[in-house]
């Protein structure tokens, strides 16, 4: 009987059934076998269901009923417990894909729009180029080295973005005015990897860059937060509804490792977004 509902009721697909079933089949059971064993002894020796002789084979079936049920519960937790293992499992690692998949997602414009700058600057400056080009590899090369990280210092994503700054002015000269003005003691804090990146990717992309109308971008701290500022000159070709994957990504990423809220305010004159600084056990470690 045990094998049937375990073919037809899977204790990890079915448990509540599985259980239900299976006392209800252990009551049958040793109901049954009481009355077979009732009716054999009463044709047999003419004992009474009522008589004293009768009691041992009572007590007898109730034990068996207690067993049949502690077995059929031991059966049922443990299908429980391996059941919440197995989610756990496959919770963690959905997590674990989905984290991967949204740190991979470097916006490949960057290194479209640095190609061409490169191939320009190989006609007009090489010596420039040739910086251009390794600086353009210290970024790739944190690119490669964090994807395995769940979080770094912040000195570390401050030394990339020396690098992506120095890209980006470049491209766009004076047009592009970077101010970071953060603690020194600060800079031993956790942040997500690109993080400040992308950040500021989001708002070259969203915003108009020109002599005359230069893009001012800020990052500084407050309390436990670092804030990126920058001025509001949205692009024309842009609509207030498109695409937000820069910012839906850094919230997702700080969504499965801390309770604390990536928050975006826009007013009339400025972005504003602030991320917050990480705080991980002495004994944690920010590699996967």
């Amino acid at each position: 009987m045990g094998r049937r509902l375990d073919i037809h009721f899977p204790w990890l697909y079915y448990p509540l059934k599985r259980f239900t079933y299976g006392i209800i089949g252990a009551l049958v059971y040793t109901t049954v076998t009481l009355l077979f064993v009732g009716i054999l002894a009463n044709r047999l020796f003419d004992v009474s269901f009522g008589s004293n002789e009768m009691l041992p084979l009572y007590f007898a079936n109730g034990f068996a009923v207690l067993v049949f049920c502690f077995v059929i519960a031991r059966q049922y937790l443990l299908s429980w417990q391996e059941l919440a293992l197995r989610e756990e499992k496959i919770k963690n690692e959905l997590l674990s894909a989905r984290y991967d998949s949204l740190k991979n997602q470097v916006n490949p414009h960057f290194l479209f729009n640095s190609l061409n700058t490169i191939s320009s600057l190989i006609r007009e400056d090489p010596d420039l180029a040739e910086r251009f080009v390794k600086q353009l590899s210290i970024v790739y090369r944190y690119v490669l080295q964090t994807r395995t990280r769940e979080a770094v210092t912040l000195a570390e994503e401050l030394d990339m973005l020396d690098s992506f700054i120095f890209l980006q002015k470049i491209r766009y000269d004076n047009s592009l005015l970077v101010d970071i003005d953060l603690k020194e003691g600060s800079k031993s804090k956790l942040v997500l990897p690109l993080v400040l990146q992308m950040l500021m990717e989001n708002a070259l992309k969203h915003n108009t860059i020109s002599s005359e109308q230069p893009l001012t971008l800020t990052i500084n701290e407050e309390d436990d937060f670092i804030v990126v500022t920058n001025n509001l000159q949205p692009k024309n070709v842009l609509r207030n509804e498109s695409s937000k994957v820069g910012l839906s990504n850094i919230k997702s990423r700080y969504a499965l490792l801390t309770n604390s809220e990536v928050t975006v305010e826009k007013t009339k004159e400025a972005f504003i977004v602030k991320v917050p600084l990480l705080k991980l056990m002495k004994n944690e470690s920010t590699d996967r």
